[in-house]
C-alpha cells in the first residue's frame, strides 16, 4: 500500500471469518486427556529431563530423526512376540484399531497421524514394551548367545529407564492392557473386554502387567524396597505408566484431609538445622512419599538420587501441573525435600542416616533438589500438619540446648571422658578450697 492510501475494512466479511473461527475452536480440554506436552515454563529448567534420548514411545516424538535408530529393535521385539505367543499380527492390529479413537483422546495435543498410522505406532511401541518387560523379568536366564542390544549394551537400560517415564513419551494404558491380555499365557489370559479401560487395581503379582512394570522401575522409586508397593483400590485409574508410578507412591494418609491453601504452611528448617535443634532424622520403614514427625523424630522414606531421578520427579510434577483433576501431592513432596536440603552438608547428613542413597556428588544432589519444583504452581500443600509440628518443636529452647550440649561435650567417648575429667577436677578444686578456708579461719585482733 502506497503512503497515503487507505482501503476500507470489510467489516461484515471480517465478522463472518472470525465467527467461523470461533465456532470451530474448542476451548475445553477432553476429560480423557492425560498425555501432555511439557509446559515451556518447566521445560526451560532442564530440557533433557523431558526429552527422549533413544526411544520414541507413542506419536509425539515419532518423527524425530535421531530416534529412528532404535525402530529396528522394536520391530525385532514385535517379531519375537508374535513368534513366541503364536498370536497373529492381524489380531494385534485389529485389537488396537478398535480402541484407536479412545486412545487418541488420551493425548491433549492434536495428533497429526491418520488412524492407520496411529494404530501402527501404538501396536509397534506397545508390543515392544510388553515384550521388553517380560524379557527383563527373565533376564537372568538369558544365554550368551542372545544378541539383543537392549540387554548386551549397558547404556540401553539407562536410556529406557529415562525414556519410558517421560510425560510426552507415553502410550495409553488401555493399549498396553489389550495387547498384554492378548499375548499372555492362555491359562492366565483374561478377556480384553473386561480389562479395556484400566489397570487391575488389586493385582501386582509377577504375572500382571503392573507387576512387570514395577519390577523394572522399582529401583528408581522413593521408598527403599519399592517392590512391596501395592496398587491401591478406590483411586482414579492410572492411564499410563508415569501415572501408575505416581499412584504407587501416594498413600491414603497423605491425600485424606491434608490439603491446605497456598502459602499457608511454614517451611521447615534444613536437615542440619533440625539436627542442631535436637530433631532426630531417621530412615522410615514405610514406602512411597510417607513422611512422619513424632516426639522429635522425623522419619523419611529412603530416596535414591541418580541420573534418572530428575527425569522421574520433573515429569510427575509436570503431569500434576497439566492434569485437571490431579492433586499436587508429588509437588508437595518435592517442596518438602527442598526445605530439608539446602547445602551439601544436608545431603551428607541424610546419607549417613540412610534416608538419601546418593549416586551423585553432594553438590549436584543439592542443586537437583533446590531447582526441582521451580515455576510449579501449588494451590494445595499436602504436608501442612507435619510442617507445623516440626516448626513448633524447632522453636523450643530445651531440645536445641540439649542437642548443642551433646554435640559439643558428648559427641565421642574421648570427649565424654575429657568432659567428666574436667568436671571431676573442678569439683576437687572447689572442695580443696572449701576445706582450706574452714581449716584455717582468719585471725581476729588480739
Amino acid at each position: 500500500m502506497a503512503p497515503g492510501e487507505h482501503h476500507a475494512v470489510d467489516v461484515e466479511r471480517l465478522v463472518s471469518l472470525m465467527e467461523t473461527t470461533l465456532s470451530s475452536q474448542s476451548f475445553s480440554m477432553c476429560p480423557d486427556s492425560c498425555i501432555f506436552p511439557t509446559p515451556n515454563i518447566l521445560l526451560r529448567h532442564s530440557r533433557k529431563a523431558y526429552t527422549p534420548t533413544a526411544f520414541s514411545i507413542g506419536p509425539l516424538h515419532h518423527r524425530k530423526a535421531y530416534l529412528k535408530r532404535t525402530e529396528k529393535i522394536k520391530h525385532k521385539y514385535l517379531q519375537n512376540l508374535v513368534s513366541r505367543t503364536g498370536v497373529a499380527l492381524k489380531d494385534l492390529i485389529g485389537t488396537v484399531a478398535k480402541i484407536e479413537a479412545d486412545a487418541r483422546k488420551h493425548y491433549a495435543e492434536y495428533i497429526d497421524f491418520r488412524p492407520e498410522e496411529l494404530v501402527k505406532i501404538l501396536v509397534l511401541d506397545g508390543c515392544f514394551l510388553i515384550e521388553f518387560f517380560r524379557k527383563y523379568r527373565m533376564k537372568d536366564n538369558l544365554g550368551p548367545e542372545d544378541d539383543d542390544p537392549v540387554f548386551t549394551m549397558s547404556c540401553m537400560f539407562q536410556h529406557l529407564s529415562h525414556d519410558l517415564i517421560l510425560l510426552e513419551n507415553q502410550i495409553p494404558w488401555i493399549v498396553l492392557d489389550h495387547l498384554f491380555n492378548l499375548t499372555r499365557d492362555p491359562q492366565n489370559r483374561q478377556g480384553t473386554s473386561n480389562a479395556c479401560s484400566s489397570i487391575n487395581r488389586t493385582s501386582s503379582d509377577d504375572t500382571s502387567l503392573v507387576g512387570l512394570v514395577l519390577e523394572f522401575f522399582h529401583h528408581i522409586l522413593p521408598g527403599g524396597d519399592s517392590k512391596k508397593l501395592q496398587v491401591k483400590t478406590g483411586q482414579p485409574k492410572s492411564r499410563h505408566i508415569l501415572e501408575l508410578l505416581r499412584d504407587l507412591l501416594i498413600s491414603d494418609s497423605i491425600t485424606t484431609g491434608q490439603g491446605n491453601c497456598e502459602n499457608s504452611w511454614p517451611p521447615i528448617p534444613s536437615a542440619t538445622e533440625l539436627e542442631t535443634a535436637g530433631v532426630t532424622l531417621r530412615k522410615s520403614s514405610s514406602l512411597g512419599l510417607d513422611i512422619s514427625f513424632k516426639n522429635g523424630v522425623l522419619e523419611v522414606s529412603q530416596i535414591t538420587i541418580q541420573e534418572v531421578t530428575e527425569a522421574l520427579f520433573r515429569n510427575i510434577i509436570s503431569f500434576e501441573q497439566c492434569s485437571q483433576k490431579c492433586l499436587p501431592v508429588f509437588t508437595s513432596y518435592a517442596i518438602l525435600l527442598d526445605n530439608l536440603i539446602n547445602t551439601p552438608e544436608d545431603v551428607d547428613r541424610l546419607s549417613k542416616k540412610g534416608i538419601v542413597d546418593n549416586w551423585l556428588n553432594p553438590e549436584d544432589a543439592t542443586k537437583f533438589f533446590n531447582k526441582l519444583y521451580h515455576d510449579a504452581y501449588v494451590k494445595e500443600f499436602y504436608y501442612p500438619k507435619l510442617c507445623s509440628d516440626v516448626k513448633r518443636y524447632y522453636r523450643k529452647s530445651w531440645p536445641s540446648w540439649r542437642a548443642s550440649l551433646v554435640r559439643n561435650y558428648f559427641s565421642t567417648p574421648w570427649v565424654v571422658a575429657s568432659t567428666f575429667a574436667a568436671i571431676f577436677l573442678l569439683v576437687l578444686t572447689f572442695l580443696q578450697t572449701l576445706y582450706s578456708v574452714k581449716g584455717d579461719p582468719p585471725k581476729g585482733p588480739k
